[in-house]
């Protein structure tokens, strides 16, 4: 009890301590999230990934089995 005493008798003498104290937590609290922040993702949009039209089947047989297979 007696150490107790002394520190808060100690910070009741010297109140910038406790001031500093602070300012320095929160200076490393911003610089940990400034400099941990997560990588952002790699955008998708960035190349162009359209395809050309694939050629329009006239042939109303190969139409019906190129449908019924899914291919577009």
């Amino acid at each position: 009890m007696a150490i107790l005493a002394t520190v808060f008798g100690f910070l009741n003498q010297y109140p910038f301590i406790i001031l500093i104290g602070f300012g320095l937590y929160c200076l490393i609290f911003y610089m940990s999230l400034m400099f941990t922040k997560p990588k952002p993702g790699k955008n998708p949009f960035v190349g162009d990934t359209r395809r050309p039209p694939k050629p329009i089947v006239h042939d109303k047989a190969l139409r019906d089995k190129i449908i019924k297979q899914g291919e577009w």
